[in-house]
């Protein structure tokens, strides 16, 4: 039997990849050079030593001291037992200063992203790589999450009839792997359960089968998440705030206490929040209300309230959706989650509070039905003069058109950029590619007649065709298989 296995390359760096910059971050900005460097060179952080290949360029030496911010006097020495050589560090290294930009974020608004320093990089890519089972079992311990870490990601794919079936439909617009879709090229250092964009979550069975039990959705969030987030209410979540604060020098030793203590030292050694917007952080606060989610669904079955029966609960990062049809169930949940998140520094934003009741439709589900319907009955390609069209019940808008279109969509449906962007950027890359694959089957068909003709003696099929075009035509046709 054939081994239809592939093997996509990645090594252990490969974090620097997937999980260390903002999503956000511009398409020219990426660490895949830097990734390169450490593959090419071995470079890693092993005890308190950055090692690196020791048959590497002198100037490896020089390059690896600018990069990660050692000191002048550091000086080089050599493991010859082991062929490498190193830099011995000392734990101040790893206490930096992150670089941080903004981007807009709603109207008149702003996010500030965080970009940490190549240091502390390199320290997550052995973090990862030493405690990559603890992250998925913690991140898996609660019921309510549509977004979380199930497996480490895959370093081979199947390029067969299964994987064509299961692929998914526009891997350059997914940001995070799932785990029920294979990959040609990693996205993410693991792969996620369920959902890798929430617009997903609305379009889905879980969704519909919740409006159909139940009477009433309410949404809401919490407050700035990742600027509240307390470094230390990871340990507090993984064991007990107590014991914790009871044992402070022996919970450093633990993989929380190690978390705690890398985020707070990539963060200028802050401990109220956490940098915002690389993958790692999402994990981070993943754990911690992982922790509270478990705690909430005990307690309503303490009070014999059933998950799935009496409620539903689903969240996406931040983002929760509660279902029910009893008001005092819910005010019984919003009472425990409003206790449970203030022992973590956590509160609602209530200016996000929204509830709806049946039929349960969102506004960006009624977004997203507009957009659809506007990308599918508009021409984004024009191939002919509008006056030339034929009657199809499909329009033609130029660019101008579609984005007044779209904004008008946002208005009507009181959405935001934020909210629609991935799905109306899917829809058109989806609408793109229809388009064109149209267009490529309609010209190889073309190519196909032509050459079947003059098979046939029938030396013009289009009139005025020279000599040079028809070989050209004959060439592509072989190109195609059609000869």
């Amino acid at each position: 039997m054939r081994n239809n296995k592939k093997g996509i390359g990645y090594k252990k760096e490969r974090v620097v990849l997937s999980d260390i910059l903002p999503y956000e971050a511009p398409p020219f900005f990426s660490n895949r050079y830097f990734y390169n460097f450490l593959v090419q060179n071995k470079v890693q952080l092993l005890d308190s030593k950055i090692t690196f290949k020791k048959n590497s360029s002198d100037y490896i030496g020089k390059i690896i001291k600018l990069i990660f911010g050692l000191k002048f006097e550091n000086n080089v020495a050599y493991d010859h037992k082991n062929d490498y050589a190193y830099f011995k560090i000392n734990d101040n290294s790893f206490k930096t200063i992150p670089y941080k930009f903004r981007v807009s974020h709603k109207a008149k608004n702003y996010r500030e992203l965080t970009v940490i320093h190549p240091i502390n990089q390199l320290h997550l890519v052995s973090f990862y790589e030493k405690y990559k089972n603890n992250i998925i079992y913690y991140c898996n311990i609660g019921n309510f999450s549509l977004r979380r870490p199930s497996k480490i990601a895959s370093l081979k794919y199947f390029k067969d009839s299964t994987f064509n079936k299961k692929k998914i439909i526009n891997p350059e617009i997914e940001i995070i792997e799932t785990t029920d879709k294979e990959y040609i090229g990693l996205k993410t250092f693991f792969s996620y359960q369920k959902y890798s964009n929430i617009y997903k979550f609305y379009e889905s069975k879980e969704f519909h089968n919740a409006e159909k039990k139940f009477n009433k959705l309410l949404k809401f969030d919490i407050s700035r998440c990742f600027d509240s987030i307390y470094s230390h209410s990871l340990p507090w979540a993984l064991s007990n705030k107590k014991i914790v604060k009871d044992n402070l020098y022996n919970n450093v030793n633990t993989f929380g206490g190690i978390f705690d203590v890398l985020m707070q030292k990539m963060n200028h050694n802050e401990t109220n929040g956490i940098v915002i917007g690389p993958e790692f952080s999402r994990i981070f606060a993943e754990m911690i209300l992982q922790k509270i989610d478990a705690d909430i669904e005990k307690e309503l079955e303490l009070k014999k309230y059933r998950f799935k029966v009496d409620y539903d609960i689903f969240r996406y990062v931040d983002d929760y959706f509660l279902f029910y049809s009893n008001d005092l169930i819910k005010e019984e949940i919003l009472s425990l989650y409003e206790l449970k998140l203030k022992e973590f520094n956590l509160f609602f934003n209530d200016s996000k509070t929204e509830k709806f009741e049946k039929p349960i439709i969102t506004n960006i589900t009624k977004a997203k039905e507009d957009i659809r319907s506007l990308i599918e009955n508009t021409l984004i390609f024009k191939f002919f003069d509008k006056d030339d069209l034929p009657f199809s019940g499909i329009t033609y808008h130029n660019s101008d058109d579609i984005i007044t279109n779209y904004k008008k969509v946002l208005s009507q449906t009181k959405t935001s950029y934020k909210d629609l962007q991935n799905y109306f950027l899917a829809t058109i890359f989806n609408k793109t590619k229809q388009l064109i694959k149209k267009y490529q089957g309609i010209e190889k068909k073309l190519i196909g007649k032509y050459i079947q003709h003059n098979k046939l003696g029938i030396s013009i099929l289009v009139p005025g065709l020279t000599q040079e075009v028809k070989d050209e035509i004959n060439k592509e046709g072989s190109s195609l298989g059609l000869r």
